[in-house]
């Protein structure tokens, strides 16, 4: 496939970058919104339940992620004949995972010593389970940088998630509206699926193409395992070691502190990927797509923590209702973490685009390992701000693991002409 010109990317990344803001925007808010809607009808241990089970379903799911989406995103040329083995991947590995997750359920409730626990992981297994029937193809809108359509799909499932946890927070006031809208989410999204493509994918597994995949999804697999335990070691351990009702308050403070990395930051990734990905081969006009997006982006984000940091009892107050205020000082905490992750999300972006999934898995490797070694000390001596100290050590770590390397080759593709290219992950002068 032949590069897109500067014109037509430039012109392709302007429309797509509105439709990814307006997507995340819409879709963003209405999970924030349903979060405060529910902090105020459910009770902290309701949402540390909740975050028992995202956990162990993260967890079951990470070491099962292929990774094989994010390759046909990153892969050139015609994708259409690696889509069946995908789709059969996806909904064999979905089965599992729910069936697995509803088998580890009365093992998780035990070492979190909450028996209630056991019931809520094996109820969200299902979303797991309808995630794995998706329409593969709907690689095609990313890849496409078709973030119009996105809107839609995203702004469907969170819609519906939104109305059913209103409903059924104002009926049952417990975890269980928790669970209903994230399964009826999901559903809804994987119905439109079908909708917004018309690919019918069959299941047919054919392993000489997936084989062509596995040298770039076997680095974004490793990169999710790392990049899990860099987000919820944290989580899982204040859960064992301070309570559920603790975990409940930290992962509220986790969410509103995570609000900007997740719109703001995630739109910049969802439409920098491909838009990178499409000049893999331009080392220059790599440089000046990552630029455009990263520098708006770092002080947009940068601001949004500033906020958090002078007014976390004011915000909580505002969003969550007085209940939640024991969690301020980590949210400010949080925060800054928070903005440094946000910082490292394009560079990791730019390694995957660039064909060095391998930095990617180390930068996040080196969080990982931080946040693990510093949480024990960090969170025995200070509690639930201790966890979230341990969670900006593993973010400032984090930020010079990426910023080494990504020097390193901003400098070596700066040394070469304006010919410079890409090829197997490594800058070279192409001859004139």
């Amino acid at each position: 496939m032949q590069p897109l010109s500067r014109a037509v990317l430039g012109s392709r990344l302007g429309r797509a970058g509105l439709w990814a803001v307006l997507s995340h925007v819409a879709s963003e808010g209405a999970r924030l919104i349903r979060v405060l809607v529910l902090a105020r009808l459910l009770a902290p241990h309701d949402f540390g339940l909740m975050g028992i089970a995202s956990l162990v379903l993260a967890c079951v799911e990470v070491f099962t992620e292929p990774g094989l989406n994010t390759a046909l995103i990153q892969r050139r040329g015609d994708i259409r004949p690696f889509l069946d083995s995908v789709f059969t991947i996806n909904a064999t590995r979905g089965a599992a995972v729910s069936l697995l997750s509803a088998a580890l359920a009365p093992m998780a409730a035990a070492f979190w010593d909450a028996p209630r626990a056991a019931w809520v992981i094996a109820a969200a297994g299902a979303v797991v389970f309808v995630r794995g029937l998706s329409n593969p193809a709907t690689v095609y809108l990313i890849k496409d940088l078709n973030f119009r359509a996105v809107f839609w799909w995203n702004l469907g499932d969170t819609g519906a998630a939104l109305c059913t946890a209103v409903a059924c927070g104002l009926l049952w006031h417990n975890v269980w509206a928790l669970v209903a809208s994230a399964i009826v989410g999901q559903a809804v999204r994987t119905a439109l699926s079908y909708r917004l493509h018309p690919f019918r994918p069959r299941l047919r597994f054919d392993w000489s193409q997936c084989r062509n995949l596995l040298p770039f999804s076997r680095w974004v697999m490793a990169t999710n395992i790392v990049v899990y335990l860099g987000l919820r070691a944290d989580s899982a351990l204040v859960g064992r070691w301070i309570g559920v009702g603790a975990l409940g308050l930290y992962e509220m403070a986790s969410r509103i502190a995570s609000v900007p990395r997740e719109t703001l930051t995630a739109v910049a990734a969802e439409v920098a990927f491909p838009a990178l990905s499409a000049r893999q081969e331009q080392a220059k006009a790599m440089r000046g797509v990552f630029i455009r997006i990263w520098v708006p982006l770092l002080l947009a984000n940068a601001a949004a923590a500033f906020i958090m940091v002078v007014f976390p009892q004011t915000l909580l107050r505002i969003l969550a209702g007085k209940k939640w205020s024991g969690s301020a000082e980590v949210l400010g905490i949080l925060a800054v973490a928070q903005f440094l992750r946000a910082a490292a999300v394009l560079p990791t972006h730019y390694f995957y685009a660039a064909g060095r999934p391998n930095l990617t898995f180390y930068v996040n490797l080196v969080r990982a390992g931080v946040l693990v070694v510093s949480l024990g000390p960090l969170a025995r001596s200070f509690g639930l701000n201790g966890a979230a100290l341990a969670s900006l050590a593993g973010a400032s770590a984090m930020t010079l693991a990426w910023a080494i390397p990504f020097l390193q080759s901003w400098r070596a593709a700066a040394a070469i002409n304006t010919t410079g290219t890409f090829k197997d992950g490594v800058v070279c002068e192409e001859s004139r």
